[in-house]
């Protein structure tokens, strides 16, 4: 008897990293103040993006410089969480910004984003869910596709100044053109 091997959509991804973020949010402290621009705008930053999926890695390689950020609302309070949302980009690619060309990966789109209050020292957990324009260029494949695709993450910042935070999350996405770019980020964002 033949099997085929299971393949896990992306909506099942999603809902895992959801169940995930509600247990990472049970572990958190309540809400409290916010008066730091970094949770609004997070633009300033740099760091590596590790493309876990085999077809990703194939198509734009393992490790790439990574640059992320967002421009949000104020966050609406939700008890000890709070909701905000707003645009989000991301990209990973071969070269360090502004530099372009190689193997590329990058988003930009609407999302939300449930997650703690920013305090200085304390693990602040968070989930971001939304939609992007997804854009993939591959080199070694002959590949430069562009689609309107759902995407979210799961992570945690640890702001370590008011203007400095280390920021670790693994982003699943629908795949690009067969293409699975999901992976994990870690950067370092001023403001």
């Amino acid at each position: 008897m033949y099997h085929t091997p299971m393949r896990i959509s992306t909506s099942i991804r999603l809902a895992v990293l959801c169940l995930a973020a509600l247990g990472l949010f049970s572990l958190t402290a309540p809400a409290q103040a916010q008066t730091l621009p970094g949770e609004v705008v997070g633009l300033l930053n740099t760091g590596v993006y590790f493309v876990t999926g085999g077809s990703g890695r194939n198509a734009i390689g393992s490790t790439k410089f990574y640059n992320e950020g967002h421009f949000y609302t104020r966050p609406a309070h939700l008890g000890a969480l709070l909701l905000t949302g707003g645009v989000e980009s991301m990209e990973a690619s071969d070269h360090f910004l502004p530099f372009t060309g190689g193997n590329d990966y990058s988003l930009i789109g609407l999302s939300a984003r449930l997650s703690t209050p920013h305090k200085i020292g304390r693990l602040q957990p968070y989930v971001s869910v939304g939609y992007f324009v997804g854009n993939l260029r591959s080199v070694d494949l002959d590949i430069d596709q562009t689609r309107i695709i759902p995407s979210a993450s799961i992570g945690v910042d640890y702001p370590i100044s008011r203007i400095l935070s280390l920021t670790a999350s693994y982003r699943v996405s629908e795949h690009i053109a067969g293409i699975n770019t999901d992976g994990f980020g870690i950067s370092l964002r001023l403001f």
